[in-house]
């Protein structure tokens, strides 16, 4: 079945999963269609880098194509394909950290007035916030707060015990609170 066939026919995830588990390349391309700029922010928000999250997103959907039998349907594909980007992206950022002293590297292509415009935004923002806190808060803030997982679930992903991932939201918090009291 070619793309055109698939364009105009509304397919659910879970009928574009099956046809890509049979490796039909167009029901695949129907799926990065549709979730790409999700991964691609959740990617985002964990490097802080706009070409590294695109190399993530990438690598996100190149392992979704190789692993796409291992999606047993226990949830929704949205929720799966998002936890594969969240273990990704971890992994990405273990190996690469810290990312925050890389800050965003800002278009060259860009004239200086923008460049500076950028750099006040981000130095103002509240993701300039988050990604000056310690790499261990940051990231159970990240998956706590923003993203929505449980302790239970944070201590699997980090590999640490439910406790310390408290105490890691309690201790992100408390910068936060001070970081943005002194703005």
């Amino acid at each position: 079945m070619t793309l055109e066939s698939l364009e105009g026919l509304e397919y659910d995830d879970s009928s574009l999963v099956e046809r890509s588990v049979a490796r039909d390349y167009d029901a695949f391309k129907l799926l990065y269609e549709r979730h790409v700029a999700r991964v691609y922010t959740i990617c985002l928000r964990y490097c802080g880098n706009e070409d590294e999250a695109s190399d993530i997103t990438q690598e996100v959907f190149i392992q979704v194509w190789a692993k796409l039998e291992n999606f047993k349907g226990e949830s929704t594909f949205s929720t799966w394909l998002y936890r594969v980007t969240t273990n990704i992206s971890i992994s990405y950022i273990r190996k690469r950290s810290p990312w925050w002293a890389r800050s965003i590297e800002w278009s060259k292509a860009g004239n200086e007035e923008q460049m500076r415009m950028n750099e006040t935004y981000f130095e103002h923002s509240l993701d300039k916030k988050i990604s000056d806190l310690p790499k261990q808060a940051r990231l159970v803030f990240i998956l706590f707060a923003i993203e929505g997982y449980r302790h239970a679930e944070i201590a699997k992903i980090l590999k640490i015990s439910s406790g310390t991932s408290k105490a890691q939201y309690h201790r992100a918090r408390q910068l936060l609170k001070e970081k943005l009291k002194n703005d």
